[in-house]
């Protein structure tokens, strides 16, 4: 029990950190307003702050379903009720239009998805 506890926690936390780093790489630029808001723009430091906080409030419970259902629909459908979740906390804290909240979202969700799944693939074939 120990040893399937301490792998599913180092998982979680590998994966948390490739999540965490992947979205702020994707998340971070996507968040910038157009030169014409100028004065709504936000700083790097609240974007970095949103996009981790956001990810402590949602990879937790999507990590330990995608674990206890390793489905590929599943995994897709939580990824969808992720990045859903997610583009409504950018739209409503950041006060960014929801087409900007839901591009950010989608594509820094899709991104981690992919670096994730890459990681695992190649830990189990390696």
């Amino acid at each position: 029990m120990d040893l399937l506890l301490s792998s599913f926690v180092w998982r979680w936390l590998v994966t948390f950190a490739l999540t965490c780093f992947v979205e702020l790489l994707v998340a971070t630029p996507m968040m910038r307003l157009p030169s014409a808001e100028r004065s709504r723009r936000l700083p790097l430091a609240t974007r970095v702050e949103w996009i981790v906080t956001v990810n402590l409030l949602t990879h937790p419970l999507a990590f330990v379903l995608a674990w206890r259902y390793p489905n590929p629909v599943v995994i897709v459908g939580l990824e969808l009720v992720v990045a859903t979740i997610e583009a409504a906390l950018y739209a409503r804290s950041l006060r960014l239009d929801g087409a900007r909240a839901a591009a950010t979202s989608f594509m820094a969700n899709a991104a981690s998805v992919v670096a994730s799944l890459a990681l695992w693939t190649l830990v189990r074939y390696a």
